[in-house]
């Protein structure tokens, strides 16, 4: 006896939160029952990422607005690489270390760390970004 829920499509859906702004994507036999609380879901919607629900109907989002979050995601991207850069690179040079290092290699990290800090207000576009070379690893061993 085979229930009717699994001879049921498989249906690709989309959800959207409670701000109406895209959450996820997926494929499910029941995409109502992939969602939580206050989230509304959408079947057979193309390009999710670029639409939002507004007053319970899903709408495209402007042309001018998703151009500013994907520039937004960009700057976000870079944070996140420089975060991973300090973390790995500088972070990583402990007092020991530093001691053992003279005062031009000090100042060529002091130099990169401040240039890392500096890319949001370096570059205005994230498209522009050129990242920092760091001192040579000689500088740190």
């Amino acid at each position: 006896m085979t229930s009717e829920r699994t001879n049921s499509p498989l249906r690709s859906f989309a959800v959207f939160g409670t701000d109406g702004n895209f959450s996820r994507k997926g494929v499910a036999r029941d995409p109502q029952a992939q969602t939580r609380p206050g989230e509304t879901v959408f079947v057979g919607v193309a390009s999710p990422q670029e639409k939002r629900v507004v007053d319970g109907e899903l709408r495209t989002i402007p042309q001018e607005i998703r151009d500013n979050r994907s520039r937004q995601e960009k700057w976000q991207r870079i944070r996140q690489r420089r975060a991973g850069l300090f973390r790995a690179r500088i972070d990583s040079l402990n007092p020991i270390r530093w001691e053992a290092l003279d005062e031009a290699q000090k100042q060529a990290w002091r130099s990169y760390r401040q240039a890392l800090r500096d890319l949001p207000q370096t570059f205005s576009n994230p498209e522009d970004v050129i990242w920092p070379t760091p001192p040579e690893e000689r500088d740190i061993s």
